[in-house]
């Protein structure tokens, strides 16, 4: 099954201009990384104090203070810019190409607010999947059927996975952005790509686990953001998934 059949080829130009809407991008990526969740997190705060009808303190209501540009800075925009290019080499000088500058650029947003806040915003993986939906009725990545499908799959698919765990041991392996953030990359690729991301991530994420825990910068037990590596895999599937696809179904005879 493959993403899109014979993407026209992209010129070194439209690689080049990619790359740098890519860059441009990235700034504005790094605003949204630090706004949005300082944004939520006033509103839920409003939102206890209208709840305890309490009067809200004078500094609640104020805008979000601006950060001086950190080690994240250059990382995201390079990231941005390479991402960017790479979608421009993979789909070519088509819409697919377009869809695939949106998707990545959601994907960095979500995955570096993730591993900073332990937060998925429905803000941006609710907007992208019902993007991902619209998409498919034009088939750039999958057409409707598949990609109803894999929105539901993906989100079912982990929260049978959160509820299992949660009734064996009484803690939350994970949180409802992780179901949503599958769901989205599931409603933008298809089912048959689900997988594919759920074994790439839980993959990264229980060998950086181990690093971490080996480097003592992780305790057993506790808990660290998964939507990073949920994040990684959805991108690798949309730019290589038909052929780890292939490979595995003539691995199983299929």
């Amino acid at each position: 099954m493959s993403l899109i059949q014979a993407p026209p080829a992209a010129t070194g130009q439209f690689i080049l201009l990619c790359g740098a809407l890519g860059c441009a991008a990235g700034v504005g990526l790094n605003a949204l990384i630090d706004w949005l969740p300082a944004r939520l997190q006033r509103d839920w705060r409003l939102e206890c104090y209208d709840y305890l009808q309490l009067p809200p303190p004078a500094t609640a209501d104020e805008a979000p203070p601006s950060r001086a540009p950190g080690r994240r800075y250059p990382v995201v925009i390079f990231l941005a810019a390479l991402g960017s290019a790479a979608a421009a080499w993979r789909f070519g000088q088509s819409p697919a190409a377009l869809a695939a500058l949106i998707y990545t650029w959601a994907l960095l947003a979500l995955a570096f607010i993730d591993s900073e806040r332990q937060l998925l915003p429905d803000h941006l993986t609710m907007p992208m999947l019902w993007l991902g939906l619209l998409l498919s009725l034009f088939h750039l990545f999958a057409d409707s059927r598949d990609a109803i499908i894999g929105a539901a799959a993906g989100y079912l698919s982990l929260w049978s996975v959160y509820k299992t765990f949660l009734a064996l041991t009484g803690k939350e392996g994970m949180g409802y952005g992780d179901f949503k953030l599958l769901a989205m990359c599931g409603a933008w690729l298809g089912w048959a790509y689900l997988p594919q991301i759920i074994f790439l991530a839980s993959l990264g994420g229980g060998l950086a686990g181990l690093a971490l825990i080996w480097r003592n910068q992780l305790a057993p037990g506790q808990a660290m953001p998964f939507g990073p590596y949920l994040a990684a895999a959805g991108w690798l599937a949309m730019f290589c998934g038909d052929r780890l696809n292939e490979y595995y179904f003539d691995w199983v005879g299929l």
